[in-house]
């Protein structure tokens, strides 16, 4: 799926899925403008579904510790750690982790079945 970022500061018409490839910004997918099914161009519909969520917010610190020790050891390219603290200055948010796809690694647990990693 693809379609305007839902920052208006932004506006990017390619935004993609979750996150927007201009501006950095991570947002739910149906936040996203004017969205469209990346093989056929249809408007989406929007259903109903129960999925799993890293609660990214609980382990803000420790990634934050992570990051300035990679940063502080010169690991990452510059670009990575601007994109990287720009994530983290917005403070992290849950993220789903699981998708309604027929391909992926199966999740096993008989309430997600018929879901994937």
């Amino acid at each position: 799926m693809y379609g305007t970022c839902p920052d208006t500061t932004c506006n990017y018409d390619n935004a993609k899925g979750d996150q927007c490839d201009s501006c950095g910004k991570v947002y739910n997918s149906i936040e996203l403008r004017n969205p469209k099914c990346s093989i056929c161009h249809s408007i989406p519909k929007i259903e109903e579904s129960n999925h799993v969520f890293i609660n990214l917010p609980n382990i803000q610190n420790q990634v934050e510790e992570f990051v300035n020790n990679k940063v502080s050891n010169n690991k990452w390219s510059q670009n990575c750690v601007t994109l990287t603290n720009g994530l983290l200055k917005q403070g992290l948010k849950s993220r789903c982790i699981t998708r309604d796809l027929k391909w992926g690694t199966s999740i096993p647990l008989e309430e997600f079945k018929d879901k994937v990693f």
